[in-house]
């Protein structure tokens, strides 16, 4: 039985026990990893290696990026005198691009963290400049490359390899498709997201294969297809929060069984609140709250959720200016967040019993006021 091909690209040296435990996450799906430190490439004798790695993509069907500290080698054609030269890593990222298989990329979440700070504040240099200056659509983007050669001068870059590893990730956050990055500390980090992503992969195609309902809903065998199909789905809906009373499990019920979903539901809730308030931790004087959040404001915002992701439905993000309206909150430039963790907020919220959901309500009121700003309170 054919099984799926998935071409890991990454340093290897410094990278060297994650590569080691995601092949074994792999094969354990059943799948076939294909990585050059294990000999899974055949090496054409009269080619360069390098050149048969970025061939070897071609005949893969998903591909995982896995990005660390280091830029890595570089690519035997690059032009030497380029200060921007690629690496092989990336090479093999613009191989995946050309080839259009799906694509799991992972970022190293200080790396991902500073990046991140260095892309918003190069942002704000571009806003600030063409605020201020008419420039000609024929000359924006040069005058964004002057704008963005000189920031990148004076900039305080952490590691040397940061100028190398952010001109590659400049590559990444400016795709518009296929285009989600995961931040990781660990490996269990690059195996979570794989899991629930390659799950998502598996209900797309059995929604997808309902559809044969229209034309052959009149073969019975089909129709027994499509029965089993339709149970699989509202599995999956239930792994996903999205039936009703899922969450209204009463302490004096609690089993161990109970609880692991308990658990499961309380993680997913910190992780997406963690999502929508820490975008810019570290930055307070970027987003906070200026009075603490109160249970009145609360309940107003829930009930806003939905018309706000019918607004910006067709948006990846929304600006905090716009989601968080009803909070005495301060800004000092714009920020935005992901579109796809307020839904999930949203899906959560409407999944759990009416008497669940003024404990819901307070829990998120703590988490926000861990932003409210009380510099005026000081005693000094």
């Amino acid at each position: 039985m054919a099984s799926p091909r998935i071409f890991v690209s990454s340093t290897c040296y410094d990278l060297n026990n994650y590569r080691n435990n995601l092949r074994s996450f792999i094969e354990r799906f059943g799948y076939e990893p294909v990585m050059s430190d294990f000999g899974d490439i055949f090496y054409d004798y009269n080619s360069h290696v390098q050149d048969a790695c970025l061939r070897e993509i071609e005949k893969c069907q998903m591909f995982i990026l896995i990005i660390g500290n280091n830029y890595g080698s570089f690519y035997h054609k690059s032009d030497l005198s380029d200060l921007s030269r690629d690496s092989v890593t990336k090479m093999e990222f613009k191989q995946a691009l050309e080839t259009k298989i799906p694509k799991f990329i992972f970022i190293q979440k200080f790396v991902k963290y500073d990046y991140e700070h260095f892309r918003s504040f190069l942002i704000k240099q571009y806003t600030d400049y063409f605020t201020e200056n008419d420039v000609s659509d024929d000359d924006v983007e040069s005058v964004k490359k002057d704008i963005k050669d000189n920031y990148q001068s004076n900039y305080p870059f952490r590691q040397k390899s940061y100028k190398h590893i952010f001109s590659f990730l400049d590559i990444i956050y400016d795709l518009s498709i296929n285009n989600a990055v995961y931040g990781y500390e660990n490996s269990k980090d690059i195996e979570h997201q794989l899991k629930k992503q390659w799950a998502g992969f598996l209900y797309e195609k059995l929604i997808e294969d309902k559809k044969m309902k229209v034309k052959l809903e009149n073969d019975k065998n089909i129709k027994h297809i499509l029965n089993t199909l339709e149970s699989i789905d509202k599995r999956l809906k239930y792994a996903y929060f999205e039936t009703d009373k899922i969450c209204s499990i009463s302490p004096n019920d609690l089993t161990p069984a109970t609880y692991s979903q308990l658990e499961h539901y309380q993680d997913l809730l910190d992780e997406i609140i963690n999502k929508l308030i820490y975008t810019n931790k570290g930055n307070l004087d970027i987003f906070y709250f200026e009075t603490p959040v109160s249970e009145l404001e609360m309940d107003m915002w829930l009930d806003s959720l939905e018309l706000k992701l019918k607004k910006y439905k067709w948006s990846k993000n929304i600006p905090c200016k716009d989601l968080y309206y009803e909070f005495n909150i301060s800004f000092n430039y714009d920020v935005s967040v992901p579109y796809s963790y307020v839904l999930k907020l949203l899906n959560l919220y409407n999944s759990i019993s009416e008497e669940d959901k003024s404990l819901f309500s307070n829990t998120l009121i703590t988490k926000f006021n861990t932003l409210v700003d009380l510099s005026d309170d000081l005693p000094f």
